[in-house]
């Protein structure tokens, strides 16, 4: 293989020599790529799992944007949605294509600001949250070219950067508009259902969590927040239910124990609640071990411990990952689930103390964030 200079020199070289000799050539090397993805005969679930597939539509993408840059950007822009919401690394290797020298020398000036601004706001979303990415989804929201799918993906990821800004109206508006582009989307739907929760409106959340489950039976996590929407609306029957059901599907979650612990709590089964949090901290323990740095993880043990009315160990957990923790969003996510607990216990005095840690906390991030 050509050094990457001399390559891009030979490239160049033949763009200028013969263009249309060029374009017919990326047009032909481009088919032949799509032709071996088509031969894999994967159905789409299979596709971002075989790595066969993704070289190939790898080698797809530079070619045929290459051969055509204007008339192409739509389609490899929607193939680059598509994998954020598929497959995340692979976007990432498609970002990373599009940003080599020959690709560069092929597009626009606007072309290449774009790409420069998705590849920023993508490594932004893997080392935060997916707010950390808004322009991103929010330009994408805005490009005219892209298929239905695409565009229904950025105007949901768009909803969620929202939704973690607590602007929970336009989260309700990217959803909406979203579902007109892809009507049969689990995901659109709980997200969907998720604004309607934290607005209250628990009818109509679900509604949202019951067309997802239709469309996807197996999906725990619908399952499950549709047990704490029937826990918020007092209906402990349905939320433990729906909270078994989330249990069967994923065993090893020890958020979905927590949650039905805190349901048996309020119904008075204490055997059953001491149980659930037991396994839930068994569960958070062995999460912990293999990444020791998870902030969630280590947060959410804390609050089983707390549950459990382990004060030596509430205290510790708290104490250690909120003094490690920079991150305003997962302090405050941990505020929240306190705020959620003293909802149930709202005499429990080590959980004011903690609440008051935190809040603590963030204030130090955010004095040492303008300094």
């Amino acid at each position: 293989r050509y050094h990457d200079v001399v390559r891009r020199m030979m490239l160049h070289y033949q763009r200028q020599e013969s263009p249309q000799t060029y374009r017919k050539t990326q047009m032909a090397l481009a088919g032949h790529y799509n032709t071996r993805r088509d031969e894999l005969c994967l159905t789409e679930g299979e596709q971002w799992t075989n790595e066969q597939w993704r070289a190939d539509t790898l080698a797809y993408a530079y070619h045929f944007l290459v051969a055509d840059p204007i008339k192409h950007w739509g389609e490899v822009l929607s193939l680059f949605v598509v994998a954020v919401r598929k497959r995340r690394a692979f976007a990432i290797e498609m970002i990373e294509v599009l940003s080599l020298g020959d690709v560069h020398d092929e597009l626009s000036h606007k072309q290449n600001e774009i790409v420069q601004l998705f590849r920023q706001q993508l490594q932004a979303v893997e080392d935060g949250e997916l707010r950390d990415g808004f322009a991103m989804f929010d330009r994408l929201c805005n490009i005219t070219e892209l298929i239905p799918q695409a565009k229904g993906y950025a105007l949901a990821y768009r909803g969620e950067s929202y939704i973690q800004d607590e602007k929970l109206e336009k989260a309700l508006d990217d959803f909406e508009e979203a579902l007109k582009h892809i009507s049969e989307d689990a995901w659109i739907f709980v997200n969907r259902g998720v604004t309607y929760g934290l607005m209250e409106r628990y009818e109509e959340a679900l509604a949202d969590f019951d067309r997802a489950i239709a469309l996807d039976e197996k999906n725990d996590l619908a399952i499950a927040i549709r047990g704490q929407t029937y826990q918020a609306m007092e209906r402990y029957e349905e939320a433990l239910a729906d909270f078994d059901r989330a249990i069967a599907l994923d065993k090893k979650n020890d958020w979905y124990r927590y949650r039905r612990a805190q349901v048996h709590m309020l119904i008075g089964q204490l055997k059953a609640f001491e149980s659930d949090i037991r396994v839930a901290i068994e569960l958070g323990q062995a999460e912990l071990r293999s990444t020791p740095d998870d902030f969630q993880f280590g947060f959410n043990l804390a609050l089983y411990y707390l549950a459990a009315g382990n004060v030596i160990e509430t205290e510790s957990k708290y104490t250690h990952f909120a003094s490690s923790c920079s991150s305003l969003a997962q302090l405050q996510e941990a505020i929240d689930d306190l705020t959620d607990f003293l909802s149930i216990q709202p005499s429990n005095e080590l959980a004011k103390s903690m609440y008051t840690h935190l809040q603590t906390r963030i204030a130090e991030v955010q004095q040492s964030s303008t300094e």
